[in-house]
């Protein structure tokens, strides 16, 4: 790094480690350093060096220690020291120990960041056969290392790593290359938070790799991605090492030192420090690029709707809308090739659901909410009356009534198992007949299977184009094509069906265990479902018995009036959900769960699923959530998500209109 990037004028804020070096005696480090406990919290040591402020300033590396025993340390960078992808060439990744940064830290970084010395200090204890690498997603997850929650995997960054303009790595390949290089993501307008990379190779997806995202949860995302930071890991052997200062703490870190070594204060050297030819670890020659590398850039995506200890989930998060630059026509997929259907080792539905028409039964008038106006028997307004709107948000309570329709929505306060709020909104609908029936309502019908900000937009300009009373998010299934298009193998859109026409039929691996499943469920124009998991069936199948609709999200819910053991199987955090079920046709449930607002967190699958069944719905499924989840009634989004307006939709599922919607 230092030959690398002497001579650099680089300005922004910087980070300054101060070490407080003082007279005392030598003692050895396997005497003195202990690993991480949950009352005494982590020790700290400086060791090695590295650029840390924005004008390249060379400083001691500060590690918390995370394991002391038997003669040795395992120590975890406290800092994302820079920012890089997993891979360059992402779409010919091999895994971790044949990957560009593997071979970086183990070659360019040991070299620059380590003495000679410091170097004979470090030892192989992982799997990867390295003597600098990342931690694994479990070890992400380990309690007794500290990482016991999404707080404690936070992780800043120094102002060097901040303001890289190129990450210290090789040249992507011109050939695979989408993009320029992307500074380090920093996450909050105070810059204080970064991503950051495990060693740990995605099961379901080749191309990506595990990390750490947005509020210190875990994801997965492409290892070209160069905008994720660098927290190398290194295991030290104690006897060859002694605390020349400190006291252990972030701001009074031990100083480890090779035995005979004295303390020294670290100052910005004027030239490369020398060593000797033999003591240094072999460095491949890196190519320098001989021009700026060309494309449109690799959109960073976050999938903030599960806590990833568990889960993962397709759905992008923390992204501000406009964080990217704006991109050419061309770099947006048109949908033209459409995929085409899978049908092979699929088989076919036995029958079709039997035709049905709207809502047969009676209502008990005493079961009615009071504020509802006189409804006919079956619960509607009489012929000739003008629709009925209820709007009170601080009573938590919203209807609608008119000739062929009625919904009534109500919000619960609560909390969750975890003791955080768990808000919830229930609703009601209740349609006449087949003149009202659930449809899903496009922003722009002419690019329904077109990606970008441009098609997109917030829900309630949706709502108000189509005039809808009631609307809910759907699968976010645009995501998924976004990503099939970004990535060279075939990515899972599921089961995709928009008004009788196939958009998508590519499910997931049979069994395969990562959020969402993408479990189907179609819609037919009789007001009835239908629900099948993921890869039994075929959207040529759902076409042939009839369906006009389906959305592939997951888990399934309810089946035939039970809890799914799906519910159990996926999505075990608390998040913001969506759910959609039907008791019969004509009478269909949704519930919503609020959080990652005002402290909230939300509700697990299983708690959904419970929820669904405790309803009456007989099938029930659930959709998108996160900042995905929302609902909206006479065109106002009235549950809270993290932003603002929620995510920008390019559709939403939609009942009722009426002109006062605009």
């Amino acid at each position: 790094m230092r030959n690398i990037f002497r001579g650099k004028t680089l300005f922004l804020l910087f980070l300054t480690l101060v070490l407080t070096v003082g007279s005392v005696a030598p003692v050895f480090a396997d005497a003195a350093l202990r690993g991480y406990s949950k009352g005494a919290g982590y020790e700290y040591v400086a060791f090695g060096s590295y650029p840390t402020d924005a004008d390249g300033t060379v400083r001691p590396i500060l590690w918390r220690v995370l394991k002391a025993d038997s003669g040795e340390a395992w120590l975890l960078s406290e800092y994302v020291l820079f920012g890089s992808p997993v891979h360059g060439d992402y779409e010919h990744y091999q895994g971790w120990e044949k990957s560009d940064l593997y071979m970086y830290l183990n070659s360019v970084f040991i070299n620059d960041a380590f003495t000679a010395a410091e170097r004979a200090a470090l030892v192989n204890r992982t799997e990867d056969n390295a003597l600098v690498t990342l931690i694994t997603s479990d070890e992400m997850k380990d309690a007794s290392i500290g990482f016991s929650s999404n707080n404690a995997r936070l992780c800043e960054s120094t102002a060097y790593a901040k303001i890289l303009p190129d990450p210290p790595i090789f040249e992507l390949p011109k050939t695979n290359n989408k993009g320029r290089w992307q500074p380090l993501y920093v996450y909050s307008k105070g810059h204080k938070y970064s991503p950051w990379w495990s060693r740990t190779r995605s099961v379901d997806y080749p191309h990506e790799q595990r990390r750490v995202m947005d509020e210190g949860k875990i994801g997965r995302i492409s290892t070209g991605n160069s905008d994720l930071g660098v927290r190398p890991t290194v295991y030290v052997d104690l006897t060859r090492l002694t605390i020349g200062s400190g006291s252990g703490t972030m701001d009074n870190p031990y100083q480890l030192l090779p035995i005979g070594a004295a303390p020294a204060v670290v100052e910005t050297p004027t030239q490369p420090e020398e060593e000797p030819a033999d003591s240094a670890v072999d460095v491949p020659e890196v190519p320098v690029p001989s021009e700026e590398p060309q494309g449109d850039g690799i959109p960073i995506i976050d999938f903030s709707d599960e806590t990833y200890d568990e889960t993962l989930t397709d759905d992008p998060d923390t992204v501000p809308p406009g964080a990217y630059d704006q991109v050419e026509d061309d770099f947006y997929y048109t949908g033209e090739d459409d995929a085409s259907a899978q049908s092979g080792g699929i088989p076919p539905l036995e029958e079709a659901p039997a035709a049905q028409g709207g809502f047969t039964g009676t209502v008990d008038a005493g079961s009615l909410n009071e504020n509802f106006p006189p409804l006919t028997a079956q619960g509607f307004l009489p012929e000739g009356e003008a629709e009925f709107v209820y709007a009170n948000e601080n009573e938590g309570l919203w209807l609608y009534a008119s000739q062929t329709l009625r919904i009534e929505i109500k919000k619960f306060v609560s909390t969750n198992q975890n003791n955080k709020p768990g808000n919830w909104y229930e609703a009601q609908i209740y349609v006449k007949d087949l003149s009202e029936l659930f449809d899903l309502y496009p922003f722009d019908k002419d690019h329904y299977k077109s990606y970008g900000d441009r098609y997109k937009t917030d829900a309630y300009k949706i709502a108000a184009q189509h005039h809808l009373v009631f609307a809910l998010n759907t699968d976010y299934f645009i995501y998924r094509v976004e990503r099939d298009h970004e990535e060279s193998y075939d990515y899972p859109l599921g089961v995709v069906i928009r008004n009788g026409e196939i958009l998508g039929d590519r499910p997931k691996k049979a069994g395969t265990t990562v959020y969402p499943p993408l479990d189907v469920m179609a819609f037919y124009p009789d007001g009835t479902v239908s629900l099948h998991e993921n890869a039994t069936v075929s959207a040529k199948d759902l076409l042939a018995k009839g369906a006009v609709n389906t959305l592939s999200f997951g888990p399934i819910l309810v089946e035939n009036g039970e809890v799914s053991p799906r519910s159990s199987q996926f999505g075990s955090t608390m998040n913001p959900r969506t759910a959609f079920g039907v008791v019969e046709p004509g009478h269909y449930v949704v519930v919503l769960t609020e959080g990652k607002a005002n402290g909230g967190e939300g509700q697990s699958c299983s708690w959904m699923a419970e929820k669904m069944a405790e309803l009456g719905c007989q099938e029930a499924m659930n959709l998108d959530g996160g900042d995905t989840a929302m609902m909206l009634f006479m065109g106002k989004k009235i549950n809270v998500n993290k932003t603002k307006n929620g995510r920008p939709q390019n559709e939403l599922l939609g009942i009722g209109h009426s002109d006062a919607v605009r």
